[in-house]
């Protein structure tokens, strides 16, 4: 759970509609060593989670490399930034082009900031506020691209096309955070 946040622990009880109070901290036998250097990271409670979690209908991927929603963002926002470097308007500050690209930006890296919180039930309420603020983005791009269209800075097919690929990024992260609620309820019940 990221400490930077003064608030993150009322923003996951709120996201997750239960009485999340309940601290869990790990102490590391190790003292102050940096878990990426560690010889027993296989075995730390911590990371025990990270292997990939099956859970009835509910699958998902330990790296977030390999989502297929991080994926599609991800390359979404590279070609983005191909195409702002034929688009003098991104220099001048924020234009609707800008926040395209940025906001596109920020739909990968939330996802992967989501995989970092982990899928144990520890980690579900910050994954779930993550895939949220990804969803956000998300539909800051599609305003975005509707203004775009108006102003006409890109073709009607491009805005069509960039148009159906957050509508499918959309879809695709309504639906994971409805499974992350349910994994979570369920998580919940059966500690």
């Amino acid at each position: 759970m990221s400490k930077d946040l003064p608030d993150c622990e009322e923003l996951i009880d709120r996201e997750l509609n239960g009485d999340y109070a309940e601290e869990h901290e790990y102490e590391c036998p190790h003292g102050g060593m940096d878990c990426s250097e560690c010889p027993d990271r296989d075995e730390c409670d911590p990371f025990s989670d990270d292997e990939e979690f099956d859970n009835d209908d509910i699958t998902l991927m330990a790296d977030f490399h390999d989502d297929p929603i991080w994926k599609k963002a991800y390359d979404t926002a590279i070609r983005l930034q191909h195409l702002s470097k034929s688009k003098e308007e991104t220099v001048g500050g924020r234009d609707p082009f800008f926040d395209l690209l940025l906001n596109s930006r920020m739909i990968a890296a939330k996802i992967a900031g989501a995989f970092g919180m982990g899928f144990h039930l520890d980690g579900l309420g910050g994954n779930i506020v993550n895939h949220k603020k990804a969803l956000s983005s998300d539909l800051k791009c599609l305003d975005a691209i509707a203004v775009l269209q108006q102003t006409r800075i890109l073709t009607s097919n491009r805005c069509a096309r960039y148009r159906r690929t957050f509508m499918d990024l959309r879809e695709r992260l309504m639906s994971r955070i409805s499974e992350l609620r349910q994994l979570f309820n369920k998580m919940r019940e059966e500690s």
